[in-house]
């Protein structure tokens, strides 16, 4: 099956350039285009898309609410950002939001295009090569500020610690809490994080000496 793609961008000329683009490859299929978030939010109550590529910059939606909102809805809708503007601090916060790729409009060649639809649809991070240097470096400065304390874990953090110390597999946490997978690993990966943990092992081993589980 190909891959469904969904664009939306306040630019028509922008949107059949994208559309030409990304179909002139076989394996990607166009399965609707929108100008404004309104008649996104409709179209996504009707079909998600398996990659969803959305401009930042819409005439009735902020683009990070936006993002946000349709990553509340629909935990499982991987989002390609297109934007003009290629500040890192905005990247960054894009991708912490749950987005999986960002694209600039400057650079989107066709090969480039697909490359980062193909990216983003299996599941992989996908940042636009003119700014990923400055993204990473941005990172890698925010992981060395970082103390080493850990940080507290919230209330959905802390129910999932418990079943991963109980030895419930991924899909039984899902299946227990009403969350996808992708949702429970997320968290997963989040709860890894703040307690310095690299594995499950050692999450668990850290959970037991914290108290942080029953």
């Amino acid at each position: 099956m190909p891959i469904r793609v969904i664009i939306t961008d306040d630019h028509l000329l922008l949107i059949k350039g994208i559309k030409e683009a990304l179909e002139a490859d076989k394996d990607i299929e166009v399965t609707g285009t929108y100008t404004n978030g309104a008649q996104l939010l409709e179209a996504l109550r009707h079909q998600q898309p398996d990659v969803l590529l959305l401009d930042i910059h819409l005439p009735d939606n902020n683009g990070s609410d936006l993002a946000l909102n349709i990553l509340k809805q629909y935990p499982d809708q991987r989002i390609l950002i297109l934007s003009g503007e290629g500040s890192a601090f905005q990247i960054r916060e894009m991708m912490q939001h749950g987005c999986m790729g960002y694209l600039l409009k400057s650079t989107t060649s066709q090969p480039i295009l697909v490359e980062a639809v193909k990216e983003v649809a299996s599941g992989k991070l996908f940042l636009d090569p003119t700014v990923k240097d400055q993204v990473l470096n941005l990172m890698i400065r925010d992981q060395k500020a970082t103390s080493n304390t850990p940080k507290k874990l919230t209330r959905r953090e802390k129910e999932i610690l418990q079943f991963i110390v109980d030895e419930c597999s991924t899909q039984e946490i899902a299946d227990k809490l009403f969350l996808s997978p992708r949702t429970v690993e997320n968290h997963r990966f989040n709860i890894l994080q703040k307690l310095g943990a690299k594995n499950t092992v050692a999450l668990v081993k850290i959970a037991l000496q914290m108290g942080l589980t029953e």
